[in-house]
């Protein structure tokens, strides 16, 4: 037998995701399988906003995915450029930080001056 539940995931009213359980009993064996995939808010700053095309977009992604791959989601085939700076939820962070449900992300080109 089997067995599916999908529950979709808010944010002040608003449908960020889902998550998708399938329960399948087999004799004994009973088998979880879990999906989760939800919208993530992406926005690029100054020069990364000309190289994009865009200011801000929404991606969905698998829970813990890292900002390099949301890059590579939101970017398409654009590298991300050496020295990109990345923030989640407005902090700074590595680009190999994992990003998930409710979280905004932030590409910013490197800081020059002196």
């Amino acid at each position: 037998t089997q067995a599916e539940y999908i529950f979709d995931i808010f944010l002040d009213d608003d449908p960020i995701g889902f998550h998708r359980v399938l329960v399948t009993q087999d004799g004994d064996q009973r088998r979880v399988e879990v999906e989760a995939e939800m919208k993530v808010k992406v926005l690029f700053f100054a020069s990364l906003r000309e190289l994009t095309g865009t200011g801000e977009t929404v991606v969905e992604i698998p829970s813990a995915t890292s900002l390099a791959v949301i890059w590579q989601m939101a970017a398409g085939d654009i590298d991300m450029p050496d020295n990109t700076l990345c923030a989640l939820n407005m902090d700074y962070v590595k680009a190999d930080e994992l990003a998930g449900e409710d979280d905004e992300v932030a590409f910013f080109p490197p800081v020059t001056g002196g």
